[in-house]
């Protein structure tokens, strides 16, 4: 099976319904195991670096992740699709067995010794006990719960704008994407860099406070080029953040703790999404009601941008008396 893989679409229903449900259960079970193994690589970060390191560690781990995922990843599951539509599905299943393999020749010991008999419930309390009483993590965790909603809007947003307001296609539209992924990966490896010259205090609050004035320019940019080099830019400062962010859980949360105190702190931080996504198709929905087609597709970045402003004065004044003056 070469060229063209995947057969003509019918008018109606599915071709191969189970099919179709296999693939809906495999998507299921993977996005449910890349929660724990999100949170799993956090938390066992910092027992295989030393803590000094620990923004060094968490950039590199970021960049590569971005490489692969936005860079490599669909570059050549495009191609191998285009050979035959089983070949990405194939390597993708290897490339998992590696990862396995490589995972289980780690050395060390990754589970805290226990403080008594194992209870979930009390485990469950005691993890919202520390994030609550923690005010700079708690400051880092509505701020990125919110950040990411407003991301959201105008990476959903986003698509549209490109298509009708720039008169983009698919391909300057995965170039635009392909820029912020480098912008990100130049994050993660700078970020140590930007941390050591401004402080972990100042390098969380400037980098907040670039949101705003990047969601502006991703609804003005007239272009593909200035458009890419304004995500490169985005981006870059997100990775930043994540940096000192993360490091600055991973310091400061006690080793049994750490798990559980991450799922919560990051069901806050990243169960704004979906509110994000719904919010910006009814901010465009509503708009087109009242204003012009063109207008309506950026308002959900006139919003962002607002609400990011709003996040950063707020934000900056939080992060100010979490961090004190370090």
């Amino acid at each position: 099976m070469g060229g063209a893989a995947v057969g003509p679409c019918p008018g109606a229903g599915c071709v191969g319904p189970g099919l179709f449900a296999l693939i809906l259960g495999a998507a299921l079970l993977v996005g449910i195991a890349e929660v724990f193994r999100d949170n799993a690589a956090q938390t066992m970060l910092p027992a295989l670096v030393p803590h000094e390191r620990l923004e060094r560690a968490n950039g590199r781990l970021w960049s590569i992740e971005l490489a692969g995922n936005a860079l490599i990843g669909p570059a050549l599951g495009a191609m191998l699709i285009a050979l035959a539509l089983p070949l990405p599905f194939l390597a993708n299943a290897a490339a998992y067995a590696l990862a396995i393999l490589l995972v289980a020749r780690l050395s060390g010991r990754f589970r805290p010794e226990p403080s008594g008999p194992r209870d979930w419930r009390r485990e469950l309390r005691e993890g919202f006990a520390f994030l609550a009483g923690a005010p700079l993590l708690r400051s880092l965790a509505w701020i990125t719960g919110v950040w990411n909603l407003l991301f959201q809007m105008v990476m959903i947003a986003l698509v549209l704008h490109v298509q009708e307001n720039l008169g983009l296609g698919a391909p300057a539209y995965g170039l635009i994407l392909a820029a912020g992924a480098v912008g990100g990966i130049a994050g993660g490896f700078w970020g140590e860099a930007v941390i050591a010259r401004l402080g972990p205090k100042r390098t969380a609050q400037w980098m907040l406070a670039c949101t705003a004035p990047a969601f502006l320019a991703i609804a003005l940019a007239p272009g593909a080029l200035t458009l890419a080099l304004v995500l490169a830019v985005f981006e870059f400062t997100g990775l930043v953040w994540n940096t000192v962010s993360v490091s600055y859980r991973q310091r400061m949360i006690p080793d049994r703790l750490l798990g559980r105190v991450n799922s919560l702190y990051r069901l806050l931080a990243w169960g704004m999404m979906p509110v994000g996504l719904i919010a910006s198709g009814l901010i465009v929905r509503a708009s087109g009601l009242v204003l012009a087609r063109e207008v309506a597709l950026v308002m959900p970045f006139l919003v962002a941008a607002l609400g990011a402003a709003a996040l950063g004065a707020i934000g900056w004044r939080a992060l100010g008396r979490g961090f004190g003056q370090g």
